[in-house]
Order: C-alpha cells, then sequence, then structure tokens
C-alpha cells in the first residue's frame, strides 16, 4: 500500500475515532502487560506461556508491526515512552518501531 494511502487511512481514523491508533496499541500493550504481571501462573511455564498469549503477545504483535506515523503530538510522545520502556527490557525491536513512529510524527510538523 502506497505511503500516502497509509497516511491518509490513519488520519481518517483519527478524525472520526478522536484518537491517535498508535495511543490504542500502546494502551493495549500496557494492559496486557499489567494483567500478565498480576496473574500470570508462576509455577508453571505452560500455563505461563498461554496466559501471555491472551495477554500482551497479541498486542506486543501489533505494535511490533506497526508501520505508520504517530497522527498527534500525544501519539508520537507515548511512542517515545514506549521505545524507552522497550530499551530497558532490551526489545529492540519495539524500540525501532517507536523511535520511527514518533519520528514520522516530527518530520511532519517541520
Amino acid at each position: 500500500m502506497p505511503e500516502t494511502t497509509k497516511s491518509l487511512q490513519a488520519s481518517s481514523f483519527m478524525r472520526f475515532h478522536g484518537t491517535d491508533p498508535i495511543l490504542t496499541a500502546i494502551e493495549d500493550l500496557r494492559a496486557g502487560m499489567a494483567d500478565y504481571n498480576a496473574n500470570a501462573p508462576v509455577d508453571d511455564d505452560t500455563a505461563a506461556d498461554a496466559y501471555a498469549e491472551k495477554t500482551y503477545r497479541p498486542a506486543r504483535r501489533s505494535l511490533a508491526a506497526w508501520d505508520g506515523p504517530a497522527l498527534t503530538f500525544a501519539g508520537a510522545f507515548a511512542a517515545l515512552k514506549m521505545a524507552k520502556d522497550a530499551d530497558e527490557s532490551d526489545d529492540s525491536e519495539i524500540v525501532t518501531v517507536m523511535l520511527n513512529a514518533a519520528i514520522g510524527y516530527f518530520e511532519t510538523q517541520f
């Protein structure tokens, strides 16, 4: 899909839904991680792995596949915070994607 089409689709989403999609994706990952950290089985690796698939992994995969810019300053800022958190946990895939989303937003502003 051409880059212009992606940007138009994202802008349309934001206009009609009132939020930056990257904010929702980041919130979904954070909520999934919080659920996992609070409720995952600690004595059964298989059950913990299954719980990860129910909680944070789908949101993480979605965020790791992010390929567009943040659409708002709030989205860009959230992406930078997510990149910082991911860097602290050595999740380079998320760091790169979130930096690209934030930079993509700022490039459209100047």
